[in-house]
């Protein structure tokens, strides 16, 4: 579990199976987002305090372990990254706001809030060697354009059996959340995502280890991506622009082939505010 105190820290906390409690606080810095658990290994990211009157740029990636004789719990490594001097424009908070996503047993992921562009970061996972547990930055790489980037949402990691994937959207510029108390109408200009910038992207580390940008998608997304094993396709909530730009918002299902980024198919849900995903994800059953 995670709490952020009203003081200067955060706590994660662990309950062991007998109900005794274990903390270990983070000073300075805030957390935001999910965690993700692989083993006995918790991963996460913090921020800067938004309460500092000189703002810092510098957030926290964590691995933390918990003993298995006492509970108590460790940091097996803490690398700082680049949280930006400010929320990036349609953004919540400054800082990562990426929840870490494992990536096969290899690779855990976030991304930074560089000013000018963000960039994903590819950390090695904590091992359970002393030598596993340092340098863990092994790859930055710049996503989406200069001065018009930025990610809000959790990402999609996969791994074949020789190549490590990662995938993304673009959240820059993204409209406000959904309120209708301010209007109560329901097809307010809120649904526009034409200020939002374009970008869905796929990463991969191949087996020689190299890493690159495999492809980019000009379409707009505001939701979590989600990836079907099964069929190969991603899954993503989107909407024309061109309507948009007509003051018709009109939203699509849209499945984009993993292997390639081709847009497959795409469904239309409905036009209209009452249609707006509001940030939520797509989900699959």
């Amino acid at each position: 579990m995670t709490t952020n105190t009203p003081e200067d820290s955060s706590i994660l906390e662990y309950v062991t199976p007998n109900g005794a409690i274990h903390t270990i606080a983070i000073d300075g810095q805030r957390i935001e987002n999910s965690i993700a658990v692989s083993g006995e290994t918790v991963y996460l990211n913090t921020e800067p305090l938004a309460s500092d009157t000189a703002r810092s740029t510098i957030g926290h990636m964590f691995a933390f372990r918990a003993d298995a004789s006492d509970g108590y719990i460790t940091a097996l490594w803490n690398a700082t990254y680049d949280a930006g001097s400010a929320p990036k424009p349609g953004g919540f908070s400054q800082g990562s706001e990426s929840t870490p996503a494992l990536i096969g047993d290899r690779y855990i992921a976030i991304t930074d809030s560089a000013d000018v562009q963000v960039n994903l970061l590819l950390y090695r996972q904590a091992g359970a060697s002393a030598e596993d547990s340092q340098a863990p930055l092994i790859y930055a790489v710049p996503l989406f354009q200069p001065n018009d980037s930025a990610n809000e949402n959790a990402m999609v990691g996969y791994f074949d059996g020789s190549t490590y994937s990662v995938a993304m959207n673009n959240d820059h510029g993204a409209p406000e959340l959904q309120d209708l108390g301010a209007s109560g109408d329901s097809n307010g200009e809120f649904n526009d995502f034409a200020p939002l910038a374009p970008g869905i992207t796929r990463v991969d580390v191949t087996a020689d280890g190299s890493c690159a940008v495999l492809w980019a998608l000009d379409v707009r997304s505001t939701s979590v991506l989600s990836l079907s094993m099964a069929n190969g396709l991603v899954y993503s909530y989107t909407q024309d622009a061109e309507l948009a730009s007509r003051g018709l918002y009109v939203w699509y299902l849209t499945a984009i082939e993993f292997r390639t980024g081709e847009v497959v198919w795409r469904f239309r849900a409905g036009a209209g505010g009452r249609y707006n995903n509001n940030v939520a994800p797509t989900q699959m059953s």
